[in-house]
């Protein structure tokens, strides 16, 4: 059990930088429960939905993966049919980005390790930076393309970034416990070695931090699970504060996942208990909410 000694003194680093600047966003997110410390949703294309996000004063990106890409038996291609999707939405779309309901797209989630080709990838990137010139445009990858351009099917890409995105993100979790190491070591050195060198100039990355729980990990059960996904999260926050090259955090994930029980983290973020907490609590401070560090990270 991290003490409340410890909390304190990483905490009193973290309060003693600016982080006004930084988003935070949750995957599988509810907007109801979260909206008081978040800033950011990216996995909506609901109109009314982000609408009303909008009105709670988030940032909003429209999730376009539905409408671009399609998955096949031999992994995600470019739809044949993405003009009439995109074009039977994109009224909607400009009204939204228009009254600024929503400030640019996420692209998708993992889509080369999925089998996307790269031509397909920059393709879309382009397009949507035609449209909509001042949009942010992100999608996430896996870690594996980014590296070596290995996708799960073990086609080789030649992986580049399309020079029209805005930020990128890879994920990159861990299961055996807490490890105050991990995100500098792993995660950290992953974006040093292989992500940063990748992205031009403008472009930013974002961080998707490991935020769950399990019922099928024999070697870390809830309470381990808490203390791990907290302290990452401490650091995290920590790394994205003090480096310029990152604009957010996204954590997977606040809901449930019903088809995770085989990667063991199929309990979402809001039924943990110190992880939650933590995340509020660094929400809070992003957005200079006034917060004092909740008990029940010390308990």
């Amino acid at each position: 059990m991290i003490t409340r000694l410890a909390y304190c003194l990483i905490l009193s680093l973290l309060l003693s930088q600016h982080a006004s600047g930084l988003y935070l966003a949750f995957w599988d997110d509810n907007v109801s429960e979260t909206n008081s410390f978040t800033s950011l949703t990216f996995t909506l294309s609901d109109v009314d939905q982000l609408k009303a996000a909008s009105a709670l004063g988030l940032t909003n990106l429209w999730n376009t993966q539905s409408y671009f890409i399609q998955g096949t038996a031999n992994g995600y291609v470019l739809r044949p049919d993405w003009q009439q999707k995109w074009t039977q939405v994109k009224p909607d779309v400009d009204a939204l980005y228009g009254n600024k309901d929503i400030a640019g797209f996420f692209l998708g989630d993992e889509l080369v390790w999925n089998g996307l080709n790269i031509s397909s990838l920059h393709f879309v990137s382009d397009l949507l930076r035609s449209q909509y010139p001042d949009a942010t445009l992100w999608y996430n990858e896996a870690s594996s393309p980014v590296a070596t351009g290995k996708d799960f099917y073990g086609h080789m890409h030649n992986y580049t970034v399309p020079l029209s995105l805005s930020w990128l993100s890879i994920d990159a979790y861990h299961m055996s416990g807490p490890d105050n190491t991990f995100v500098s070591r792993v995660v950290q050195g992953f974006y040093n070695a292989h992500l940063f060198p990748k992205l031009a100039s403008n472009q930013s990355a974002m961080l998707v931090p490991g935020s769950f729980s399990s019922d099928y990990n024999p070697s870390c059960n809830h309470s381990c699970y808490d203390e791990m996904c907290a302290l990452d999260a401490t650091n995290f926050y920590s790394w994205a504060k003090n480096d310029s090259r990152v604009v957010g955090m996204a954590p997977w994930h606040w809901g449930d996942c019903s088809g995770c029980d085989s990667f063991k983290d199929e309990i979402g973020t809001a039924r943990t208990v110190k992880t939650k907490a933590m995340w509020a609590h660094i929400g809070h401070e992003i957005k200079g909410n006034d917060v004092v560090l909740p008990d029940v990270l010390f308990n």
